[in-house]
Order: structure tokens, then sequence, then C-alpha cells
């Protein structure tokens, strides 16, 4: 995840099990743009749209799966 938001409770929870049946997952904090390096899945909430399009051109190149708080359309950026 980027920074913090009103979601982060919940992905702390998730980070202390673990995993998700068989698969296993870690949770990390970045809290800038070249800390999402080597990242699958990156949550950024509303409170980073103005960085949206730095974060999304660095994550491009590698398939990253971008999953926003109230933010529209990130594939239209």
């Amino acid at each position: 995840m980027f920074n913090d938001s009103a979601i982060t409770p919940r992905l702390i929870a998730l980070k202390e099990r673990g995993s998700a049946k068989t698969r296993r997952f870690t949770v990390r904090t970045a809290t800038s743009t070249p800390d999402v390096a080597g990242c699958h899945v990156l949550f950024i909430p509303k409170t980073e749209r103005d960085r949206l399009p730095e974060l999304a051109a660095r994550v491009a190149p590698t398939g990253v799966l971008l999953i926003s708080e109230d933010l529209p359309a990130i594939s239209d950026r």
C-alpha cells in the first residue's frame, strides 16, 4: 500500500494473517515511488491522487495490479 488511508487497519490485519488459503503474501507500506518496486498489487489511497500518474508509470512495465480508493478509472490515466 502507498501511505496510509482508512483501509490501512484492514490491510495490516491481512499482513498479520500472512496467507489466504494456501497463498502466502506480505503487506508493506511504501512511502516513496522507488519503494513500490517489486510489488504485485499496489493500493493507492485517495490522499495520493496527485501521485497516481507517477506511481502508475513506475509499475507499468511490470504488470502490477493497481487498486485505488475512490479514484476514477485508473486505466484511463
